[in-house]
C-alpha cells in the first residue's frame, strides 16, 4: 500500500505521454491531473498511517518477548517448585496446565463447532 501513490504517479505520466492509442490528448491528460490528485491525497493518507503502523508492529514484537519472558519465569518457578520436593499435583495447583489446543478440529469439521 506505501508505494500505491508511485503507482499512480507512474501512471498518470503515462497517461500524459500519449502512448494509449485511443485516448484522445486532452482526455489523457485530464485523467492524469485527476489521478496525480487522488494519488497526492493518498500519500498523505499513508503518511498519517506510517507512525500508528510502526507502533502497532512494534508491539507485537514486545508482546512475544512478553510472553517468552513469562514462559522462561513459569518454567524456572517449576524448576524450583521439583528442587524443593513439591509434588506435579502441588505444582499443578499453583502452575495449572496450558489450555488445549484451538487448531484442533474434527476432519473436515468447523472450528466454531468445536
Amino acid at each position: 500500500m506505501t508505494e500505491q501513490p508511485e503507482r499512480m504517479l507512474l501512471l498518470a505520466e503515462l497517461l500524459e505521454s500519449g502512448i494509449h492509442p485511443r485516448l484522445r490528448a486532452d482526455a489523457a491528460r485530464a485523467y492524469a491531473t485527476e489521478v496525480r490528485g487522488q494519488a497526492e491525497s493518498l500519500r498523505a493518507h499513508v503518511g498519517a498511517a506510517a507512525a500508528p503502523a510502526r507502533t502497532v508492529a512494534l508491539l507485537e514484537k514486545v508482546h512475544v518477548a512478553l510472553g517468552r519472558v513469562a514462559h522462561a519465569g513459569l518454567a524456572s518457578l517449576k524448576r524450583a517448585y521439583k528442587a524443593n520436593g513439591f509434588s506435579e499435583a502441588e505444582i499443578h495447583s499453583v502452575i495449572p496446565d496450558r489450555p488445549a489446543s484451538r487448531k484442533a478440529t474434527p476432519a473436515g469439521g468447523d472450528p466454531n463447532d468445536a
